[in-house]
């Protein structure tokens, strides 16, 4: 099947020039998706490290929120046995009316 003919143009120059620009042409491409890779994991692992960072400030705020939580305790505990007392002593005052009644 044309073994010489073949055998001739694998050796002219203009298959040569050819083959040079095809092999540029496929390393470059080659290169360009490298690049384009190593961009969406650099892009994946800043969205991770932003999901990271999202969740530490999370668990932050709800540790203070609970830590301000039971810091105000004591006074919480204080103004429900206020208010309880004062409850108590408003139905003594009325059931001592009612029987004065």
């Amino acid at each position: 099947m044309g073994g010489k003919y073949e055998q001739e143009y694998l050796k002219s120059e203009e298959f040569q020039n050819q083959l040079k620009l095809k092999v540029g042409e496929l390393l470059t491409d080659q290169e360009w998706r490298r690049r384009k890779m190593q961009m969406r994991i650099s892009e994946e692992e800043g969205r991770l490290k932003k999901d990271e960072e999202e969740t530490k400030e999370m668990w932050k705020r709800k540790r203070e929120h609970e830590e301000q939580w039971e810091g105000t305790r004591e006074n919480r505990v204080s103004v429900f046995i206020t208010l309880h007392d004062y409850v108590h002593q408003l139905c003594i005052v009325v059931r001592s009316q009612r029987k004065n009644i």
